[in-house]
């Protein structure tokens, strides 16, 4: 079995490691990267399965792994939130129009996006800023993340009462708040981090 680390091939001998333990010691070589694509002979595949060792030993001929900058990889998710976050508002206004005009299925539809969008929206920037050197911006963005879950919890409840004039409300008033929040720090966030990627 040859393995390589983009197009480099790796000498060492790895025939006493099972699979899980090859792509750990792989990530643990890499220095300010991340793995971004696994092909196993010529198919892509996920890191979950090879930790689950999903796959025989004896019939891998070729396990290549594709890295990315890490910095990259921030930039890239940083330009995405950049682009989403004003279409997340623009989603809140309608919804909140949606429940006022008493269209609560289609307000509804729009809610679980909203929640789905403010779901990866917070992943994307918690797992960022751990991987920033800023303890600033952890800051800023726990504090937000914590004062957004109080409004969201707020919209639960709401949405438990049918109470669809308050969702409009938290909605337009509150969570939009939020995503001009969001929006700032991220530029912040994308300007460090931009000036960080020059310095190297």
């Amino acid at each position: 079995m040859k393995i390589f680390i983009n197009e480099q091939e790796l000498n060492k001998d790895f025939s006493s490691y099972e699979i899980p333990q090859i792509l750990e010691i792989v990530k643990s070589d890499l220095k300010n990267e991340i793995i971004k694509k696994i092909i196993l002979n010529e198919v892509e595949i996920n890191q979950r399965y090879l930790k689950e060792s999903l796959v025989e030993k004896k019939g891998i001929n070729k396990l290549k792994f594709i890295t990315q900058k890490t910095d990259q990889l921030i930039l890239e998710t940083l330009d995405e939130i950049d682009s989403y976050l004003p279409r997340l508002k623009k989603g809140c206004l309608d919804a909140a129009e949606l429940y006022r005009n008493g269209q609560i299925e289609k307000g509804n539809q729009k809610y679980q996006l909203i929640l789905d969008g403010l779901s990866w929206y917070t992943n994307s920037i918690f797992n960022i800023v751990n991987l920033l050197d800023n303890n600033d911006f952890k800051e800023q963005v726990n504090y937000n993340l914590l004062s957004l879950n109080e409004f969201l919890d707020e919209l639960k409840t709401a949405q438990e009462n049918e109470d669809n004039i308050l969702i409009a409300d938290i909605l337009e008033y509150e969570i939009i708040e939020f995503i001009k929040k969001f929006i700032s720090l991220n530029k912040k966030i994308m300007n460090l981090v931009k000036e960080e990627s020059d310095k190297q």
